[in-house]
């Protein structure tokens, strides 16, 4: 996986700074949730968890930063002149998207053996967008952030106005319960009822002759606003991450995109024991909010029928995922070999993720690393969909 790497110019004076190229940004206190940190986009296309190293699937992008200092307050201000999209395979990975929607009741060819690999991971993740945001000004992103630091405790706010991680897909509706049907039906081992898919397909050869868009997809915007502080109490370091996005794409269980509110807060503890060893614990919810009361939201909620059939002004709840993450990091031989091991799980999902690595650095520039990742889940949530990606990994990375 060959992306730009992180390539920068800077000037300063004082505690005063400007900074131009290719960045990866790291704002807030959480090691692994990180509210507020989403000025890079990401690389899915090694999955969700990318590995025990929580930056790992950040893409650089061309921006703009300032620093300044007054006093105790430390002001920066980011700007990404255009926009940068997500990489992630479309299917025919073990970790692809089609998998998500299949359990929502869509079907994707496999891409990979109609195009070829390198062609299919060139343009696979593109094939949803119908409408690309323009490199012009309206499509950058703006970010703030102001931390203030007294003595043994970090306060932060950060503001950000960019765009989501993942286009917004809308399918037509003949489309989607064709999908459905054909998922049925290689569950159930039954084939497709004709009287029953005849009108779709009517519908759908409709929808095809008059030009309709069998898909539109695009990338929404994303404003949130967070703020996150941490205190060291010696060798202890507490931290509070929360980060409210007034809009947020999600998909319902039949696959049909919903804006919501959506706020993400995580309290977070770390020990270090100077260099050897360090251990860090997170517990984070995720909640969305002014979900109708006939709406079930894909990967969040179980698969069940709707609290009502009908929607119901004014009746509308709210969504909360919770979960945990416990983390260890142990250096031996003067720093040159870490074990890591990190364990994931959402507590009122049953979907759990543990990754353990080895990695050992031969010299400045060069390191090899064997680690594994083992997922599993119920109830058709992420680590039930990806409950047979389990797998063991052996790597070689040099730098400069």
């Amino acid at each position: 996986f060959l992306q730009i790497p992180e390539a920068y110019i800077t000037w300063g004076s004082g505690r005063t700074y400007l900074r131009v190229g290719t960045q990866v940004f790291n704002w807030g206190t959480s090691d692994f949730a990180a509210p507020a940190d989403v000025l890079n986009p990401t690389d899915l296309r090694r999955g969700l968890v990318a590995g025990t190293d929580p930056t790992a699937n950040k893409i650089p992008v061309l921006a703009v930063e300032g620093v300044t200092g007054i006093g105790p307050f430390t002001i920066k201000g980011v700007i990404q002149p255009f926009f940068t999209p997500s990489r992630f395979f479309l299917s025919g990975w073990d970790d692809s998207i089609g998998a998500i929607a299949g359990g929502g009741g869509f079907a994707f060819p496999d891409l990979s053996s109609i195009l070829g690999p390198a062609t299919s991971d060139h343009i696979g993740d593109q094939l949803l967008l119908t409408d690309r945001p323009q490199d012009r000004p309206d499509s950058a992103t703006f970010a703030a952030r102001a931390t203030l630091q007294l003595d043994t405790v970090d306060l932060s706010m950060t503001a950000v106005h960019g765009w989501e991680n993942l286009p917004r897909v809308q399918f037509e509706p003949a489309l989607a319960a064709v999908g459905a049907q054909l998922i049925d039906s290689i569950g159930t081992g039954q084939p497709i009822d004709p009287f029953a898919a005849a009108p779709l397909f009517d519908q759908l050869n409709q929808a095809i002759e008059s030009g309709r868009p069998l898909l539109e997809g695009r990338y929404e915007r994303r404003t949130l606003v967070g703020m996150d502080a941490s205190i060291a109490l010696d060798p202890f370091i507490l931290k509070l991450d929360v980060a409210y996005t007034f809009e947020r794409t999600l998909y319902t269980q039949d696959f049909f995109p919903v804006t919501r509110p959506w706020l993400n807060s995580t309290i977070g503890l770390e020990y270090i024991m100077g260099d050897e060893l360090q251990i860090l614990t997170e517990v984070f919810a995720l909640t969305v909010m002014d979900v109708r009361s006939n709406e079930r939201l894909q990967l969040i909620e179980p698969i069940s029928a709707p609290p009502s059939t009908m929607d119901i002004a004014g009746e509308e709840r709210s969504v909360a995922l919770g979960g945990a993450i416990a983390a260890i990091r142990y250096n031996m031989l003067d720093g040159n070999l870490n074990l890591d091991l990190v364990a994931v799980t959402t507590l009122n999902r049953g979907d759990w993720f543990f990754l353990p690595a080895l990695n050992y650095k031969l010299s400045d520039s060069q390191k090899v690393s064997l680690s594994a990742f083992v997922i599993e889940g119920k109830d058709r949530g992420y680590g039930a969909l990806f409950s047979h990606n389990d797998r063991v990994q052996l790597g070689y990375t040099w730098s400069m």
